[in-house]
């Protein structure tokens, strides 16, 4: 009786097991890891990588000169059309013809007929190719002149290919047909180049600074069909390939050039970098300069005024950014200090370490090396104040073990190089710097190199610390 009771009396509670899932527990701190993580990395300024490239730069001394040549001229003997014989800045014989006039233009006609001339040299058609080409590429709509000077630079070429008998077929035709025609020919050889502005027997004696302003310059052209009158200017020849240039020159200007054996120019047109010797002269207060040439005649025929930089300060190097630039404090030591590794032919320093009282077995100080410099030069090896300290000693290679005591600083300017994917310092030699950006010598001992990679921003980080 009591064991029922007791049966319907019991009540039975069950308990649930507390279950702890150790992959849960570590998901959630990967999870507030990165959620600290990022927001400390959004908080902080981010470090910039400049790739170090390479720059040439130069002062900024853009000058106009004026040309002088031994030019020859030749004018028309009678008034009439003129037909030109030669493209412009092409080299001729004497007694190649120039051009030729007539009263009644039949030799339009007969140009025509000459473009199924079967006797053209492939060096003529290649040259009429290459002008269709430079004229398909430069075509503007607008622009009518280019048109008209492509039709007379293709009639030249032509008249310019054709045959002495070829030639003498034309005036025979031109004759027959009631038109007396004359005909110019080169009395030297030289280059030939059809336009002309009255100053072809200029002299550097006669120029002024006056020379130099252009506004009242004018330069007349020919081309093949038009009408020219009894003694008006052709074309002319340059009989020489030595030519020159006269510039005007300021005081410093003047002054440098006095220094120099050669002066470097470029010209502004194509960006041509040549060597040229050069002569230096006054007149009154003025200083001038005589730049000379024995060649690049053909390139420059057809300009009177020729845009030149004299580059008289030129600096090549590797660029960086300014931001970039840090300081450093290094222990000097000696040059004569430096020995080469036993293990390697890497230079290396042997000291004794401030800290180290040990001793080998026969009493000798420890000694220790390094192999990590700043910077190198005639004199001295500059080590990172942080590798050593004050007071420590260098032992000089050789037998007289000479010492040397650490103690003279200089402080030295450099970045941080990231290549390995934490900085490291490396000593920059600025040779021309502006608000911006240096140029730095790419020959620095321990230096940088084209294509390292540095930090723009050095402030927010420290030497050694992992970046990457």
């Amino acid at each position: 009786m009591c064991a029922s009771y007791n049966r319907r009396n019991t009540k039975i509670v069950r308990y649930r097991k507390t279950h702890f899932n150790i992959g849960t527990i570590l998901f959630v701190m990967l999870l507030v890891y990165i959620i600290v993580v990022s927001v400390t990395y959004l908080q902080k300024e981010p470090l910039s990588i400049y790739e170090v490239t390479e720059k040439n730069r130069s002062d900024d001394n853009s000058i106009t000169g004026i040309a002088l040549r031994e030019e020859t001229v030749y004018n028309a003997d009678t008034g009439g059309t003129i037909a030109l014989y030669n493209s412009k800045s092409k080299k001729v014989a004497k007694g190649s013809p120039l051009f030729s006039i007539d009263s009644t233009g039949a030799f339009s006609n007969y140009i025509s007929d000459l473009t199924n001339d079967t006797n053209l040299l492939k060096s003529d058609i290649d040259y009429m190719r290459n002008a269709i080409h430079n004229y398909r590429l430069g075509y503007n709509n607008a622009d009518y002149t280019a048109v008209q000077d492509f039709k007379y630079t293709l009639e030249s070429s032509i008249l310019s290919a054709m045959s002495q008998e070829s030639i003498d077929a034309f005036l025979q035709q031109i004759n027959q047909a009631g038109s007396k025609c004359t005909i110019g020919t080169a009395v030297e050889s030289g280059i030939v180049t059809y336009w002309s502005d009255g100053l072809e027997n200029l002299k550097k004696e006669d120029i002024t600074p006056e020379t130099f302003e252009q506004k009242n310059y004018s330069k007349i052209s020919v081309k093949t069909s038009d009408t020219v009158d009894s003694g008006q200017a052709v074309c002319k020849v340059a009989t020489s390939e030595k030519w020159s240039i006269i510039v005007k020159l300021d005081s410093e200007q003047y002054a440098k050039l006095e220094k120099m054996n050669y002066v470097k120019i470029r010209f502004c047109s194509d960006n041509l970098e040549i060597n040229a010797n050069y002569d230096l002269y006054t007149s009154g207060t003025d200083y001038y300069a005589s730049i000379n040439f024995n060649g690049y005649l053909a390139r420059y025929i057809d300009e009177r005024f020729i845009k030149i930089e004299l580059i008289l300060n030129s600096v090549e190097g590797l660029k960086i950014p300014k931001s970039s630039l840090i300081e450093k404090n290094c222990y000097k030591v000696p040059l004569e200090f430096l020995t080469k590794g036993q293990q390697s032919t890497k230079d290396i320093l042997v000291y004794i370490p401030y800290e180290n009282s040990e001793s080998e077995s026969d009493g000798t100080p420890a000694l220790a090396e390094i192999d990590s410099f700043c910077m190198i030069d005639e004199n001295f090896v500059y080590i990172d104040a942080n590798a050593i300290k004050p007071g420590t000693v260098f032992i000089k290679p050789g037998e007289t073990a000479d010492t040397f005591v650490s103690g003279e600083m200089q402080l030295l300017k450099g970045v941080y190089n990231v290549n390995k994917g934490y900085c490291q310092f490396k000593y920059v030699d600025i040779l021309y710097e502006n608000q911006e950006y240096c140029i730095i010598s790419k020959d620095t001992p321990y230096g940088l190199s084209l294509y390292d990679h540095i930090l723009i921003n050095p402030e927010l980080i420290n030497e050694n610390d992992i970046i990457y």
